[in-house]
């Protein structure tokens, strides 16, 4: 009986310290388990969290998503690094078609004028923009001279020539009117020819009037180009070739290359993050290709139970690995 008594009292101590600490938990949570009435719990529209990667990204896929390192197309000023004079083509009317580049103080805005247009067979063209007392046709291409038989061949202008697939203006050019850009850094490039080689301003002259030839690659100063963007291509001129490969035109600020990237996302706060449609992307890009201070755009379908969320950066930021996203980068 006394054994009984004692199983008892420690059954009742048992049952007591578990009804108290029952007691105050729910005390404690009060705040978050009890509603007045009619009230609801509050939900939080968030946009889906996709699942990131941290793993490398190839030469491939960093092209993929940021284009090449050339620069976009427009009409710009090029000036040498070395001597800090502006490359003019000389073409004012219809009989001065063949002139060769050379250097000269940057004060004249007609001739000191460049058009640089990506070509769907690989590199860039450069027009002339201004001749003829200011027509603009820009079918004038600066031609690695021909026919060259004793010394270096100088960049030259003359009449673009016609690849067999070409379907507007914005295709011509021929291979040794085609050149390819090498950033040093900034807006400051290396400029290469079709056998591989650079522009040089000859014998690394200070001297305006000096010649714009190619030679054999050496990295110094008077092989480098600083390129400034003057503003965008006429629309009815090369929109349809530009568009062919790649590049979109905003009513903000010209060309740019317009990539549409699976499963990628970028680093950084968004400045701005909104419902979008289901269309892999369109209207997201097409909203930031619009705003200037937009770089990249991120279309976020991760979560098939929400619409998906389309979200902008304005500053440059690292690519990620991101499931159920689709990402471009248009300004970098």
């Amino acid at each position: 009986m006394k054994y009984l008594k004692q199983l008892f009292l420690i059954s009742v101590s048992i049952t007591l310290s578990i009804t108290l600490t029952v007691t105050n938990v729910l005390a404690q949570n009060s705040g978050s388990t009890k509603f007045n009435k009619g009230q609801k719990p509050i939900i939080i529209n968030t946009a889906p969290i996709a699942q990131t990667t941290q793993s490398a990204f190839s030469e491939r896929e960093l092209k993929d998503i940021f284009g090449e390192s050339g620069p976009r197309p427009g009409i710009y000023t090029i000036k040498s690094i070395h001597s800090r004079h502006c490359i003019i083509n000389r073409v004012t009317n219809v009989f001065t078609l063949t002139q060769a580049l050379r250097t000269h103080a940057c004060n004249d805005y007609t001739t000191a004028q460049t058009a640089i247009i990506p070509h769907p067979n690989g590199g860039y063209t450069m027009r002339v923009v201004y001749y003829n007392h200011g027509n603009n046709p820009f079918d004038i291409c600066y031609t690695v001279a021909r026919n060259v038989v004793l010394g270096p061949s100088e960049i030259t202008t003359t009449n673009c020539g016609t690849p067999q697939n070409a379907t507007s203006i914005g295709f011509k050019g021929l291979d040794d009117q085609r050149f390819t850009f090498k950033k040093v850094i900034g807006n400051t490039y290396i400029i290469n020819t079709n056998n591989g080689e650079c522009w040089d301003v000859r014998n690394q002259s200070m001297d305006a009037g000096s010649e714009i030839i190619r030679w054999a690659c050496n990295g110094n100063a008077n092989q480098k180009f600083e390129l400034t963007y003057n503003g965008s291509l006429p629309e009815n001129e090369d929109a349809a070739a530009l568009s062919s490969i790649g590049y979109k035109s905003s009513p903000a600020d010209g060309f740019w290359r317009m990539n549409y990237t699976p499963n990628i996302s970028f680093t950084g706060t968004p400045y701005a993050s909104f419902e979008t449609k289901k269309d892999n992307g369109q209207e997201c890009a097409r909203l930031c290709l619009a705003q200037s201070k937009c770089v990249n755009w991120v279309y976020n379908a991760s979560d098939p139970a929400i619409n998906p969320i389309c979200s902008f950066r304005d500053k440059f930021s690292s690519p990620i690995r991101a499931q159920g996203t689709m990402g471009g980068s248009i300004r970098h």
